[in-house]
């Protein structure tokens, strides 16, 4: 299996990596969706939460059964996004923008999708890998826009399970965790279509955490990225070369919304 987030093993798992005392029992790991919108304009720390949720797996501390992604760019980094177990992904694409550093982890890093056209829709993946998960055992981590979710909770009965949207979510989530203020405004539930957030953030059957923005803007990250890994070989650290520049930084808003 190739997985090509080994930067993140060296840099990041000492210090994020839960600590456990010794003899203590091991939990078991969460099951975890991430919902992801892999924006591609100047500033983006999508690429950081998909390498963090990469490292907990590699290490036992999470279980990523798929990342499910709203692309506003011509492919997907699948590079980032695909686990040691090839957890399934799926993309809707729209629209390319400025410093896109989507289509250059698709075609330089080791990956399977390219631009997406063997996957399923999102709403589709979301139904399969729901009723195919224990009874309230499920965290989605939502850290861009809540389209998909919407979408989720609007879904009928099909050929993969009788229960509706709300129903599949109140049997199968136990959690949903988005990135975003729970008063006032956020990014995410203003920026794409404020409708759904509303819908969502209200109408949601189950239990709802929010890591506000406040959270992210004091903690930065991408300058020892793109000064200390080969940008060519490591697709985080390419990402945030491409995005923001080399020896820059950037809040960290999705990353430590995972790692909540």
């Amino acid at each position: 299996m190739r997985i090509s987030i080994l930067c993140f093993a060296v840099c990041v798992s000492a210090s994020f990596l839960p600590h456990k005392e010794h003899g203590s029992k091991k939990q078991d790991p969460k099951s975890i969706i991430i919902d992801t919108d892999m924006l591609n304009f100047q500033q983006d720390d999508d690429p950081l939460a998909i390498g963090l949720a990469n490292v907990f797996h590699m290490h036992d501390e999470a279980r990523v059964l798929g990342i499910i992604d709203k692309a506003l760019g011509a492919a997907v980094p699948v590079a980032i996004k695909k686990p040691v177990d090839n957890s399934p992904q799926t993309i809707d694409t729209e629209y390319p923008s400025y410093r896109e550093y989507l289509t250059g982890l698709t075609y330089n890093f080791p990956e399977d999708i390219k631009d997406g056209s063997n996957t399923t829709t999102p709403i589709r993946l979301y139904r399969q890998l729901l009723s195919q998960a224990p009874h309230n055992s499920v965290t989605i981590t939502a850290i861009g826009f809540l389209n998909n979710l919407y979408d989720l909770l609007h879904s009928q009965s099909d050929d993969i399970t009788n229960l509706n949207g709300f129903e599949l979510v109140r049997e199968k989530v136990a959690e949903l965790v988005v990135q975003g203020n729970p008063t006032g405004s956020s990014f995410n539930f203003l920026r794409y279509n404020a409708t759904y957030a509303e819908y969502v953030l209200t109408k949601w059957p189950g239990r709802i955490t929010f890591v506000p923005d406040a959270i992210g803007d004091s903690v930065y990250i991408g300058r020892r990225l793109t000064t200390e890994l080969d940008i060519n070989v490591h697709p985080v650290a390419y990402s945030f070369a491409t995005c923001i520049g080399i020896n820059q930084t950037h809040q960290a808003w999705d990353g430590k919304c995972f790692y909540v």
